[in-house]
């Protein structure tokens, strides 16, 4: 027996079960670009508000050493002398997907909704959003990848350490603090560095769970020490680029984010048949990063969408000659690189002194 009209199955989408959870949209916190976002200081390529595009240099004049006299002298002994940085060349990353109208011609109804998006508006679907949402997750993680890439080539000198040197230190972290490691070491070793304030750490592994033991402490240990207010920030992607447990002490206004938008100054709306935007992505909760984005209509020989979301970037470090060679400080560009060391159990001083045989240098 033959039946006609019968009705098709039932088709949900996993977001509507999932839910705040759906794996479609879900995102890898790209731990070291949330920092930066955070801390960056306020570097802007001048296109942004001349329309001009020029170069950016950054002017410094290293900290004076080895100029003080005893007597005085009618000559001068010393002259301002300004040096200049390159910012880095802007690296690119981008997204592009496409809707073609043999897919377009299929979708149901709820799909084809009418929806905008971005600045200025951008009119669409509602599959072409979620398209581009499926993607975002992609596109963060390249970009931490290539920031994290890029800070590997950029650690800077910790003067805690003799002789002085960028290799990473290794940093205990038990059950509870001790006077030459974990946190108290850090702050040790940021003070020896000059480093003003509060500083936020990028890593992975043992800094990692350090944290998260920490935010579960509501007293004090058996000496006495109890939670500990420090920005952690976890980077899975770090792990495969600076190594298992290696971690990142950096100190605000030192390392910062440059990123520039193309599209919504002078490029911006419709041009032609493409209509040049930019979107807002919130990355964990935190701030929010806009990128690039450009929707093109082709009509011939059948309709078909192209969307490409990118994003222009660099990162900056600070000069590694702010200080004068003769400046304790020769060398430190406020990122100092660790290792974490994970032990797990009190450990007890059965001499004069608790230095971690691992660290394989001594502070001066």
């Amino acid at each position: 027996m033959r039946f006609n009209g019968i009705v098709p199955y039932i088709l949900k989408n996993i977001g509507d079960i999932a839910g705040s959870n759906d794996p479609q949209k879900k995102i890898t916190s790209p731990g070291f670009l949330r920092m930066l976002l955070d801390y960056s200081p306020n570097i802007q390529y001048p296109e942004i508000h001349d329309g001009e595009c020029r170069d950016l240099r950054i002017r410094y004049m290293p900290r004076g050493c080895d100029n003080v006299i005893d007597a005085p002298v009618c000559e001068g002994i010393i002259s301002p002398s300004w040096k200049e940085q390159t910012i880095p060349e802007l690296l690119y990353r981008g997204v592009s997907m496409v809707i073609p109208y043999d897919l377009l011609c299929k979708l149901e109804r709820e799909a084809m909704q009418p929806e905008s998006f971005g600045t200025p508006a951008a009119e669409g679907w509602k599959i072409l959003w979620a398209f581009m949402q499926t993607n975002i997750n992609d596109l963060l993680t390249q970009i931490d990848k290539t920031l994290l890439l890029e800070q590997a080539a950029k650690w800077g000198v910790n003067v805690a350490y003799t002789p002085a040197n960028n290799t990473p230190k290794n940093i205990i972290f038990g059950k509870t603090q001790g006077m030459t490691d974990g946190i108290v070491r850090l702050i040790t070793d940021a003070q020896t560095n000059e480093i003003s304030g509060r500083f936020p750490i990028v890593g992975n592994g043992a800094v990692n769970n350090f944290m998260v033991w920490n935010n579960m402490k509501s007293g004090t240990d058996l000496l006495g020490f109890g939670s500990q207010d420090f920005s952690i920030y976890n980077d899975v992607h770090s792990t495969s680029v600076w190594g298992a447990n290696h971690f990142g002490v950096f100190e605000p206004g030192y390392i910062g984010l440059i990123h520039v938008n193309q599209y919504g100054n002078i490029v911006r709306g419709q041009f032609g048949d493409t209509f040049y935007f930019r979107i807002p992505i919130q990355i964990d909760g935190g701030k929010t990063i806009w990128f690039d984005a450009m929707m093109k209509k082709d009509g011939c020989p059948m309709p078909t969408i192209h969307l490409v979301i990118s994003l222009n970037y660099a990162l900056w470090n600070m000069p590694s000659e702010v200080f004068n060679t003769c400046d304790r400080l020769s060398g430190y560009n406020g990122s100092l690189h660790y290792v974490g060391v994970n032990e797990d159990c009190i450990r007890v001083c059965t001499s004069g002194s608790s230095e971690p045989e691992v660290e394989p240098e001594e502070k001066p």
